[in-house]
């Protein structure tokens, strides 16, 4: 039986549509401001709240306008979420919005952290107008000085080529799949069959 839903929702996914959803790689620029966490949470750089705004353009640029980032949320341990919305500033409203995690590594020595995020996409307007997806990164926010100068003031850099130097400043690149709902509930179909199968396997072994 799960043999045969597999092979049904395969069927289903290669005759469905590609533009049944919308793929595409992105890259982006801006600044993040931290703030202290409410009382009973722990002092920063253990926890902090975030808001950062930036600019993100899909790599090569064929979907209309630019995107406005605007990102909130807490960063614990140094594991976060919170939510986003990419904002079109264009004519052509093609905004996206939904929730964030991340996980941010230790900086270099150049106070440059990694950061890895997860983002779920939950609606939008223009062409993403009643989808939802999800979407990975990796980036680099600036979290510490570099060194300081000779009256002892902390010097920060630019998280990337073509980024603001300062605390705070970031960069970020990677991939969203934005599919039509029903295409979405296929796929998660899809992964439990797949999973369901592997459980059946080890049990019969």
């Amino acid at each position: 039986m799960t043999r045969f839903l597999l092979i049904a929702l395969t069927a289903a996914l290669i005759a469905s549509p590609a533009a049944a959803g919308i793929v595409f790689n992105y890259e982006q620029t801006g600044s993040t401001v931290p703030s202290d966490c409410p009382p009973g949470f722990p002092a920063p750089p253990l926890c902090n709240i975030i808001d950062a705004t930036g600019i993100a353009n899909d790599v090569p640029n064929v979907i209309p306008g630019e995107w406005s980032v605007t990102l909130h949320g807490q960063v614990l341990f140094f594991a976060g979420t919170g939510t986003f919305s990419f904002d079109d500033v264009s004519t052509a409203n093609n905004d996206f919005f939904g929730t964030w995690t991340n996980v941010l590594f230790p900086p270099n020595v150049s106070g440059i952290a990694h950061t890895t995020f997860e983002w779920t996409v939950t609606g939008g307007t223009g062409i993403f107008a009643g989808l939802s997806g999800f979407g990975t990164s990796m980036g680099d926010v600036v979290v510490a000085p570099a060194g300081f100068d000779s009256d002892g003031v902390p010097i920060f850099v630019a998280a990337c080529p073509g980024a603001q130097p300062g605390l705070g400043s970031y960069c970020d690149r990677g991939l969203f799949v934005i599919p039509e709902p029903g295409t979405l509930m296929l796929l998660l179909a899809a992964a439990f069959a797949a999973a369901i199968g592997r459980r059946g396997r080890a049990l019969s072994g």
